[in-house]
């Protein structure tokens, strides 16, 4: 789920982000297209996403609703790019790029295109962002030295 303010949006991925190892989440939105990526596969697609992230009150962030548990864990390199919203084999090879460098610490690498994006507590555990391409986050708060 995607939270924005009184605005959400259900993009179920159909599984959870594991705990105690690093995940490449990668999000992007679209003319009301929205895809969320877990380790450079997409693995939701949708329309009508809410355009929340254009005007002067656009706004992402790292939240939790009140009904889930707090994010308990890291996000490292955060990428946001207004205006460009890359396709999925771009999202994979940045994936692949990251998991070449450190395979046992996913090093991570995210893009955002477009507007902004607002990261929320998502059913799954953090969620990310508007046009946003990829984003590593270890769940558990552990983070493996490079």
């Amino acid at each position: 789920m995607l939270w924005s303010g009184q605005q959400w949006y259900d993009a179920p991925i159909g599984s959870t982000i594991p705990a105690d190892t690093w995940s490449h989440v990668a999000f992007t939105v679209s003319d009301g297209k929205v895809a969320v990526y877990i380790n450079g596969e997409e693995r939701f697609a949708g329309e009508a996403f809410p355009n929340i992230f254009e005007g002067s009150a656009a706004s992402f962030g790292l939240a939790v609703n009140y009904w889930d548990q707090p994010f308990k864990g890291l996000i490292d390199e955060l990428y946001i790019q207004d205006g460009i919203v890359l396709p999925a084999d771009e999202i994979k090879a940045l994936y692949d790029e990251g998991a070449a460098v450190n395979p046992d610490a996913l090093v991570a690498e995210t893009s955002v295109s477009q507007s902004t994006l607002l990261y929320g507590g998502l059913a799954i555990g953090v969620m990310a962002i508007a046009n946003v391409s990829g984003i590593y986050f270890n769940k558990s708060g552990k983070k493996t030295e490079e």
